[in-house]
């Protein structure tokens, strides 16, 4: 079997996670989450990656040629001291707790991209004994501590206190469910079933996009409830809404995928599934409000929930193990809920691609791997093969059950992918991969599995066991696989470049470009590829990109500098550096130049590759220089003299060559207005002194200072000031570094870290609203 192309096969030394379709998962920043008993584990490819790659982990032994993954790898440590102690709160038998025994982690779940202060990701993490809190990564994301910020459950029971009612209607309502049900008599044996889930960040069709967090964080709780919470912008918990939907538990939830219904106003549907069998809908309605005043718009989002009367599954006593929306092609969605021995899939809301209506509930087939397979095993996995039109079921037994025609008439028939081919693919893989021989009473347990890409790469986690001797293995024995492989191949030539012009086309502002670009750069990984595709590539590339200039309009501010107006400030250029999808397609398509330039070793290439990326670095470059230009002539009197040196730099940018004859003309008036207002500061900042040996440096190049006695320093990447600080950041892409932001943790506060002509109001402004990386969009790490 060994046209069976395995990427990644790593050992976990992690207790075995209990099965779930949400074990595995792939966060918004393109990385890897996996739930095991004691930690989170956070896997970060190094697809388009080239900082600090001599900590990247790759797997062994395997031959053949197939090119390995490399990895960055960090975790979240389960605080079992932080457990919360619910007799304190209510004595009744309903709000025990058997979790709190043994405390061990069930559930993540994570929020999309650009929520933290570092347009990073949140992850939400429920333990056994019912914890539902938060975690941020403090510096570096790759290969850092995570930092518990927010003890959720403790922050409900006190909101739900403040409306005076019983003390265990309050508890139950704070219990977020999570419980391990056991399908055997091996009490190391079980799935789990989770009620939570973080939604996506709706679009409402505003361009620029404003960066406010429109995602909710859900949870379904043992008082019958949904409840709904927000971390704003003020990264802080906030309790949007709970609604009552039951009178059992809500054993699991799922949010759907966020649909424009009309001007700023997008909706989703929660499904929730109660412990009788019952499974429900919760319709969620956002809509953006935007206010204008003398200098920005201002945005508030305003929910709306609504409980569907009908429900999808009725009363059957047949609790849900995996519950899970899928999105098909022209942006529609179904639910797909799985009982024991069968699985459900429902067009609720009825949608346009569906030639059917309702539900339709199929019986899962026996296929034997081992002596422990079952129908009846918990679903580990579900996707939807948007190029067969297909549902892919992974079984905790290692089996792969395919739903074919899945638009059409939903059933077990089809030619394309099967059952047998894709099952007997994993289990080759799983003997494959186990030092040990692997016999028939051998199980190939899949906790967790998701695809790579849409080509037919999967990712997921496994470990051996035989369950059928009823032997019992300590969590120290446990050792888990972690696998990356291509059990079917739709990899073409022709579907690579259709995935990247796809990628490119339909790219979304506030979204990471390693994480958009990861199937492609995962199937372009050597010399031999880059040459067979370098020609259409390059004319993907090539497309002239439509120019919006016009639309970075700013609103003059004709009031004295407050705070308020700085924080106006601020936001206006996050929206307008980042809330445009031109600037984020310009940011893809260089960072695709760059990942080939380093592959080919042709020099033509490379040469064609190279003005590619130099067009597109000064297209980027014009765009945030005309960004800035505008929103200095805005606020042109409320600038001071230490502001001086950074609009003058401004300036001279707008005097090199190539730039547009519109922009210089605006460079020449913010020239004309800064020498009326500080005549004596008019030359200014254009020279620095070498922190080395206090030579004057002129501004000759804003990427690089060059001393004349040979001292050679890196410049800011948003300020273009030397840096000569400790207190720096560096992109994870192409490695360009910047001045950390002056709220940071552990910089001085008193500023004077910065270099005497950074330390105006519009530079550190500059610097807090800069999330991200200005040239590729990827995310900033600092080690220090």
């Amino acid at each position: 079997m060994s046209h069976y192309a395995v990427h990644t096969a790593l050992n976990l030394p992690t207790a075995t996670s209990h099965p779930s379709s949400n074990c595995v998962q792939w966060s918004s920043d393109g990385q890897v989450v996996i739930a095991t008993k004691s930690a989170v584990y956070i896997m970060t490819p190094d697809h388009g990656i080239n900082f600090d790659t001599t900590s990247v982990i790759r797997s062994v032994g395997e031959a053949g040629g197939i090119p390995h993954v490399g990895w960055f790898r960090t975790l979240i440590q389960l605080d079992k001291t932080a457990a919360v102690r619910w007799p304190e709160y209510s004595q009744e038998w309903g709000a025990n707790s058997l979790g709190s025994i043994d405390v061990s982690l069930l559930a993540v779940t994570i929020s999309p991209s650009c929520v933290t202060v570092d347009a990073g990701c949140v992850v939400a993490t429920l333990s056994s004994n019912m914890d539902l809190s938060l975690w941020v990564s403090s510096k570096n994301t790759l290969k850092g501590e995570w930092t518990r910020t927010h003890d959720v459950t403790t922050f409900l029971i006190k909101e739900y206190a403040l409306v005076h009612e019983t003390d265990l209607s309050n508890v139950l309502k704070a219990q977020i469910i999570s419980a391990s049900i056991i399908y055997d008599t091996s009490i190391q044996h079980k799935f789990t079933i989770t009620g939570m889930s973080w939604s996506s960040q709706p679009n409402f069709g505003v361009s620029p996009s404003p960066m406010i967090n429109g995602s909710l964080l859900v949870g379904g709780s043992r008082g019958g409830s949904v409840v709904f919470v927000r971390y704003n912008e003020e990264y802080d918990v906030q309790h949007i809404h709970t609604i009552s939907v039951a009178e059992g538990w809500i054993t699991n939830v799922a949010f759907s995928t966020w649909t424009l219904v009309g001007p700023a106003r997008c909706e989703a549907h929660v499904a929730y599934a109660v412990a009788d069998g019952t499974v429900g809908l919760v319709k969620v309605i956002e809509e953006l409000e935007v206010s204008s005043d003398d200098f920005s718009e201002n945005y508030k989002i305003r929910f709306t929930f609504f409980k569907e009367d009908s429900n999808i599954d009725g009363r059957d006593g047949r609790g849900v193990t995996a519950l899970q929306w899928i999105e098909v092609p022209r942006k529609a969605y179904a639910l797909v809920h799985c009982k024991p021995g069968r699985v459900s899939l429902s067009t609720c809301p009825a949608s346009t691609p569906f030639s059917w209506s309702g539900i339709r509930t199929l019986t899962l087939k026996y296929y034997r791997l081992s002596v422990g397979s079952s129908p009846f095993l918990p679903v580990s996995g579900i996707q939807y093969v948007s190029g067969h039109d297909a549902v892919a079921l992974t079984l905790f037994d290692g089996s792969i059950h395919i739903i074919h025609d899945v638009t059409n008439n939903p059933s077990w028939d089809g030619s394309s992918l099967t059952t047998q081919a894709l099952s007997d693919a994993v289990r080759a893989i799983f003997v494959r991969s186990e030092s040990e021989t692997i016999q028939n009473m051998d199980d190939n347990h899949i906790s967790g599995m998701v695809p790579y890409d849409s080509m037919g790469s999967l990712i997921w986690i496994h470990e051996a066991s035989r369950t059928a001797d009823f032997s019992y293995k300590h969590d120290a024995r446990h050792q888990s696989m972690f696998m990356v492989a291509q059990i079917w191949d739709q990899s073409s030539h022709n579907n690579i470049l259709q995935a990247l012009e796809h990628t490119l086309n339909s790219a979304k502002a506030y979204t990471s470009p390693l994480n958009s670009l990861r199937p492609i750069f995962f199937h372009i990984r050597s010399k031999d590829e880059v040459s067979a595709l370098y020609t259409e590539i390059i004319k993907i590339l090539s497309v002239e990109l439509p120019d919006y200039s016009t639309g970075i309009s700013i609103f003059p501010w004709s009031g004295p500098l407050l705070p308020e107006a700085k924080r106006a400030f601020r936001r206006s250029l996050t929206k307008h550096l980042f809330g445009w999808d031109i600037l984020i397609a310009l940011r893809m398509r260089l960072s695709v130049s760059d990942y080939l330039w380093k592959l080919s070793d042709d020099a033509v290439k490379q040469e064609e590759l190279g003005y590619a990326a130099q067009s597109l670095l000064n297209t980027i470059s014009h765009r945030i220089l005309r960004t800035m230009i505008r929103h200095l002539a805005a606020i042109m009197h409320c600038l001071t003299e230490h502001d001086v040196p950074f609009v003058l730099r401004m300036v001279v940018q707008s005097l090199l060559p190539g730039c547009p004859q519109d922009l210089l003309s605006e460079g020449q008036d913010i020239s004309e207005k800064i020498k009326a207002l500080f005549p004596n500061q008019a030359s200014n900042g254009f020279a620095e002194r070498c922190p080395a040996c206090q030579t004057e440096i002129p501004l000759e190049d804003i990427t690089v200072a060059r001393c004349p006695f040979g001292h050679i320093w890196s410049r800011c990447s948003i300020t273009t000031f030397i840096l000569s600080t400790p207190y720096l950041r560096s992109c994870i892409g192409c490695t360009r570094k910047a001045f950390l932001p002056p709220s940071s943790s552990g910089v001085p506060a008193t500023g004077d870290w910065l270099p005497t002509t950074a330390r105006g109001w519009v530079t550190e402004e500059l610097l807090e609203a800069v999330h991200r990386c200005l040239f590729c969009g990827n995310t900033f790490v600092s080690v220090l």
